[in-house]
């Protein structure tokens, strides 16, 4: 094989379902983390324990990077019917490493020889891939032995030995098999976190004051849970694992209404057992955190691939009408500071907050330099006893809709309330004046809530020609793209948003008359019909549906053809 890399920054290990996919991607990731990249990885898996097609997929850059290209610089492959399946993805001047495949177009490593020979076991494979990766794109070998030694060091130190010699025996191999040319790394002693967006989420819950989740496991917001659990003894928060997703928002219900910041957490099929409680959550004003990690339906649909296709449920789930917030992170910063944020709002109007996530940010690896605390307020939402006379009216109309909070027990008052209609003290009504006296009063927050939302304008100026849309993680890549047209010379803006309802359109992009292209993963265009609810006219709406989230070159060449 002679092949050069002019550049790597793109990386795909793939292979089946069992053979250590994630291991390796993830191990790797933090290499180049080590070496001070930003780094972005996204997993893409079929919904088995093992077989399949499985990939892990890594770009890199010296810049923030989140999106992903269409073509890699180098291609890992585990197995034979993989490396078929990937290898349209390798880019012209890109290398594919296997030991399945041995032509003059693959660069063969025998992977499960060196395991077998220097460690006596052919798991051990998986960290010669490592290596292989590693020596190719001239990453050092102690940056290497350290991100062993922490991965590795709880299994005990044969594991770790074994580990590092198979490592050491594939840099002396790869060398011997192949020279080839590579760009300069620069090290930069920078101290970056690689997290995932279930992980920030479950940060972001820690840091907004929460105590208490409870939820049914269901992918790809399973992580939060399992996250939470994990590191409980430090945090204090309380995790419980029910019976079903009824159960499990109900609960945090009942924790919130005793005084406790709480969230559940699922997915779309969760989300509908749930809908009882958020009506009840409304209804009795009692604050709910709840993260939807969205997937294709309908019903199990692909349970472990991404879609966004679950804001039209989210705005109108319930059964009767009443306000809520809804946000979409659109990465792992996003997603610790809009968890807080979701937190503090819900608390602060006494209504749900919904954070719509999905595959591609809940299962990803990003790249943070650091989550600032003291970015982070927290209030005290609940009422002085000093200030409230003889009887406490849970359901107090005012001018704002948000009436006193007490926790139940803390004080002399009685603290009322009910699912059926009720007076403001919190008993059972079935008066006609105070039914809509009460009604009133709940949507009287939604002008205040209004106050408290964003319209984030990337870059949006008064030269710009189109405009592209979007919502939650399509951010990157839509930034990514408009800059690659603004480099062609055509003039791209972009509005990207993470804060989806109360919906507010800024006045600049209401009055941009030239055309608007909105981009999503759904087949309806669930924004973009909102959007125009709203008064704003769409041009074309870009729209992806197989499971799959846009890529760079796909994106920008359906703009290029609307264009």
């Amino acid at each position: 094989m002679k092949q050069e890399i002019k550049k790597v920054r793109s990386i795909l290990i793939c292979g089946q379902a069992g053979q250590g996919i994630q291991t390796i991607g993830y191990i790797l990731a933090k290499i180049l983390v080590g070496h001070g990249y930003y780094v972005f990885a996204w997993q893409d898996f079929q919904s088995r324990i093992r077989g399949g097609e499985s990939s892990f997929r890594i770009v890199f850059d010296s810049e923030p990077v989140a999106s992903l290209p269409q073509k890699y610089d180098i291609i890992v492959s585990l197995d034979e019917k993989n490396t078929k399946h990937y290898r349209n993805l390798l880019s012209d001047d890109g290398v594919l490493i296997s030991d399945t495949i041995d032509d003059e177009s693959i660069l063969f490593v025998p992977f499960q020889t060196i395991a077998q020979d220097v460690a006596g076991e052919k798991i051990y494979s998986n960290s010669v891939a490592v290596g292989s990766v590693c020596k190719i794109v001239g990453l050092e070998y102690k940056i290497l032995e350290k991100v062993f030694k922490d991965y590795f060091s709880e299994k005990g130190d044969v594991v770790l030995q074994k580990n590092l010699s198979v490592v050491k025996k594939t840099y002396e191999t790869v060398s011997s098999i192949e020279k080839i040319k590579r760009d300069k790394i620069e090290k930069k002693l920078v101290s970056r976190i690689l997290i995932t967006g279930n992980e920030s989420l479950s940060l972001g819950a820690i840091a907004a004051g929460c105590k208490f989740m409870s939820a049914y496991p269901m992918t790809p917001s399973t992580g939060i849970i399992t996250y939470l659990s994990e590191t409980s003894h430090k945090t204090g928060i309380l995790t419980e694992q029910v019976e079903d997703e009824i159960s499990a928002i109900n609960m945090a219900i009942g924790a919130s209404y005793a005084g406790v910041r709480s969230l559940t957490a699922s997915s779309g099929g969760g989300f509908c057992l749930m809908v009882e409680g958020l009506s009840l959550a409304a209804m009795t004003e009692t604050p709910i955190v709840i993260i939807l990690g969205q997937r294709p339906g309908p019903a199990t649909g692909l349970p472990t691939r991404t879609e966004q296709g679950e804001l039209n449920f989210v705005l109108n789930a319930g059964h009767g009408e009443f306000p809520r917030f809804v946000f979409a992170p659109s990465d792992a910063e996003s997603a610790f500071y809009t968890t807080i944020k979701a937190v503090e709002l819900s608390q602060k109007f006494r209504v749900p907050s919904i954070i719509l996530t999905d595959q591609y940010l809940a299962d990803s690896y990003w790249t943070v330099e650091e989550f600032f605390l003291d970015k982070i307020s927290l209030n005290y939402y609940f009422a002085k006893e000093e200030d409230i006379g003889e009887e406490f009216y849970t359901h107090k109309i005012t001018t704002t809709g948000v009436s006193p909070r007490l926790i139940p027990g803390r004080t002399k008052h009685l603290v009322i309330t009910d699912s059926d209609e009720h007076d403001e003290r919190g008993n059972i009504t079935e008066d006609n004046e105070i039914r809509k006296r009460m009604v009133e009063k709940r949507w009287a927050k939604l002008h205040f809530m209004e106050q408290e939302i964003v319209a984030n304008e990337i870059f949006l100026s008064l030269d710009t020609e189109i405009v592209l849309i979007t919502w939650g993680t399509n951010k990157w890549v839509v930034t990514k793209v408009a800059r690659l047209l603004n480099q062609k010379g055509i003039k791209a803006g972009v509005v990207s948003y993470t804060d989806l309802w109360p919906l507010k359109i800024s006045p600049k992009l209401m009055s941009f008359n030239k055309k608007k292209i909105v981009v999503e993963n759904n087949f309806t265009g669930q924004f973009a019909n909102l959007l125009e609810s709203k008064g704003l006219k769409v041009d074309r709406k870009i729209l992806k549906y197989n499971g799959l989230p846009f890529s760079e070159d796909e994106l920008l060449s359906e703009i290029e053809k609307n264009l």
